[in-house]
């Protein structure tokens, strides 16, 4: 499955490893291109700068079957 993820912090990157574990392709999206990098970098994932809350909005719904965003923010 294709899983877009909106956010690299410690979530988005946690998710990502376990979802990579399990055979799926991830893709994250982060405003942060040194996030992004070591996504790329670390993790071996795609990685994409951007809004991820905008991105993810719009994109998911073309090419993903799901779709998390994670933020600085969330409580």
């Amino acid at each position: 499955m294709y899983v877009l993820i909106g956010g690299a912090g410690m979530m988005g990157l946690g998710l990502a490893q376990q979802l990579l574990t399990l055979g799926h392709t991830v893709a994250i999206l982060d405003a942060d291109p040194l996030a992004c990098r070591f996504a790329r970098e670390k993790i071996g994932v795609m990685a994409f700068e951007g809004s991820a809350v905008r991105m993810v909005a719009s994109v998911a719904t073309d090419f993903a079957k799901a779709a998390i965003a994670f933020s600085a923010f969330d409580s």
